[in-house]
């Protein structure tokens, strides 16, 4: 194909300048550029070409015969150095070939050997790990004993030295966990607030630990306490607030451990105050009574007042003969008509009737357990702390309701917390 696409149109110049029409096409058969050896093995690889045309373009850029099959069969890569190592590892290539494959990249034969020795010796290293740990997690289980475990070790090629390295290695990560484990225990009894910082500095001590390491841990569990305090949501404070179960200043304290700033406090402030009832002041029921002893009111002005405060006729009469202002005692009477839940509510917060009495007359109006026990909350009668953790471990009562119950105790927050977190555990240990 050198002739191709002669220019015969210039033949006639090329005559005027004395070439015959033999070396006009020779001329033109050798001003084509060829491609490059590398540009042919290139195309070999792809199966553009055959062998065969590669040998024609060896013709072409005049490569001597000698040298033409020796670089045909330098055309393809050998292995590369992880190539062989991988391929060893499998059993796919044996030693002997692992050797020539090493020299086909360059190595002498005496590196190629080398190279050899290194690769199977590297193979052979997961297995022999895995023995190893085998042997230790056998003797860290106290399946063998250390005499055992370090003999193991040394029929699989490893020293004395490094025998009893790894042992000691294996007895120190023991001893670590064991000591994680009363460190451990030590923690949860602090947070639970079943000993002091001063028995927990002492506990400490008494496994070695430095004054620094102990002062560290001690930060750092009372720092997680804080972190982890079951707080009020915002919401609840600005109820307990706006109820005055909790003053301004308990309330600023809590929302600045939700995060808020003084400004943010202060315009939430103002949005509860904006929410707070504007009504007339009415006197209280402390203020009627006294009116009505010292005869200021007169007892149908008292029950008018009374009224107004929300009571029912039953409680004012109540109140009245506790007053000694009327003689028929309306308990008794009303116990036996069946009570509503609100007069029975006031009456339990006045001591009229006993906790007995309110939990009986409750069930007769159809409540559970769990209810009563939430109105009690309500009323401001809650059981004592055994009570509500009672009821709490045996799922009588919501986390809720447990907490508001402490709260009426005058329980902290800090401290509700903790109780939870132990009422959590003795659940957990029941399952």
């Amino acid at each position: 194909g050198l002739d191709d696409e002669f220019p015969g149109a210039q033949s006639e110049w090329f005559a005027k300048q004395g070439l015959s029409d033999f070396w006009q096409h020779k001329f033109w058969q050798s001003h084509w550029a060829q491609p490059s050896i590398g540009q042919g093995f290139e195309m070999l690889h792809r199966g553009i070409i055959i062998p065969s045309e590669l040998d024609l373009l060896f013709k072409a850029v005049e490569i001597p015969p000698f040298w033409r099959d020796k670089l045909t069969q330098m055309a393809y890569n050998p292995y590369t150095r992880v190539d062989a190592r991988r391929m060893a590892d499998l059993g796919v290539l044996p030693p002997e070939k692992l050797l020539e494959a090493y020299t086909d990249i360059g190595y002498d034969n005496e590196k190629a050997a080398k190279m050899v020795e290194f690769t199977l010796k590297f193979n052979a290293g997961p297995q022999k790990e895995l023995t190893r740990g085998a042997i230790l997690d056998s003797y860290e289980s106290g399946l063998i004993n250390n005499a055992t475990a370090k003999s193991l070790l040394m029929a699989q090629d490893y020293s004395s030295d490094l025998a009893d390295y790894y042992l000691v290695l294996s007895d120190y990560k023991e001893a670590q966990k064991t000591q994680n484990l009363l460190i451990d225990n030590i923690k949860t009894k602090f947070l639970l607030n079943k000993i002091t910082t001063s028995n927990a500095t002492t506990d400490l001590s008494k496994m070695g630990m430095d004054s620094n390491r102990v002062s560290a841990l001690l930060a750092n569990w009372s720092l997680e306490a804080y972190q982890y305090e079951l707080l009020p949501t915002k919401n609840e404070l600005e109820d307990f607030l706006l109820n005055g179960l909790i003053s301004e200043a308990q309330y600023r304290g809590t929302m600045s451990q939700h995060g808020y700033d003084a400004t943010s406090i202060n315009w939430y402030l103002a949005r509860i105050h904006l929410l707070e009832p504007t009504k007339e002041r009415m006197p209280s029921k402390a203020d009627l009574e006294s009116f009505l002893k010292k005869n200021i009111i007169s007892e149908d002005q008292y029950r008018l007042r009374m009224e107004t405060l929300g009571y029912s006729k039953f409680h004012i009469d109540a109140y009245l003969y506790e007053l000694k202002i009327i003689k028929v005692k309306p308990i008794e009477t009303a116990l036996v008509k069946s009570l509503t839940k609100g007069e029975l509510g006031r009456f339990l917060s006045k001591e009229l009737i006993s906790e007995v009495q309110y939990r009986s007359e409750m069930k007769v109006l159809g409540y559970s357990d769990e209810t009563i026990t939430q109105f009690e909350l309500e009323v401001g009668k809650a059981p004592s702390r055994a009570d509500l953790t009672r009821f709490a471990k045996e799922s009588l009562i919501t986390t809720n309701q447990y907490t508001l119950g402490m709260v009426l105790l005058g329980y902290s927050r800090k401290d509700i917390t903790l109780f939870l977190k132990e009422i959590a555990l003795t659940i957990a240990s029941k399952k």
